[in-house]
């Protein structure tokens, strides 16, 4: 509960300074791409509205989306990853990763695909990473994670398997 409460003072409190990218999107499963990306010089709000026309799995790939803050020097990389299941459900996992290896993953909602327009949303501050995810039928998770060593570079869009559009905001806060 208190993190909860800091990041509505964060929000509500913060002097922020926002940047809105819009696009389209429409990458081949199997093909994984950079949709956007932003660089990372202090706390701040990384998020992206999704509306996703079509879910594009080759037998083999699926799709995916995912928000990443990353930090190259040392190969490590905390995300929120959506997938479509085979069975028409959205899964998001939150993922830390070092040297491409996990060391931390958890699925944090499943949801009935009702909705084409998904919110994904990231903030860092403070050594905590925090999750927003939800859908415009008003099913949504927030989640945490502690990451004390992390000291991100830049954060990221990418995409495989989908096409659509994509409204992307980065904050300093």
């Amino acid at each position: 509960m208190k993190h909860l409460i800091l990041l509505a003072i964060i929000f509500f409190s913060a002097q922020v300074t926002s940047k809105e990218v819009s696009n389209d999107f429409d990458a081949p499963a199997g093909n994984s791409g950079t949709a956007h990306k932003v660089p990372v010089d202090s706390d701040m709000y990384f998020g992206c509205e999704l509306d996703i026309s079509e879910y594009r799995n080759d037998g083999k790939w699926g799709p995916s989306l995912s928000l990443h803050y990353i930090d190259h020097s040392k190969e490590e990389v905390v995300a929120i990853h959506l997938t479509k299941s085979q069975d028409d459900f959205l899964v998001f996992n939150v993922t830390h990763r070092e040297k491409r290896v996990n060391d931390y993953d958890e699925r944090i909602l499943v949801l009935k695909k009702i909705s084409d327009v998904i919110s994904m949303s990231m903030i860092w501050s403070n050594k905590v990473m925090y999750f927003d995810v939800s859908d415009k039928a008003g099913q949504s998770s927030k989640f945490f994670l502690l990451v004390p060593k992390f000291t991100p570079e830049k954060a990221s869009l990418s995409i495989s398997g989908a096409k659509g559009t994509y409204s992307c905001n980065d904050q300093k806060i």
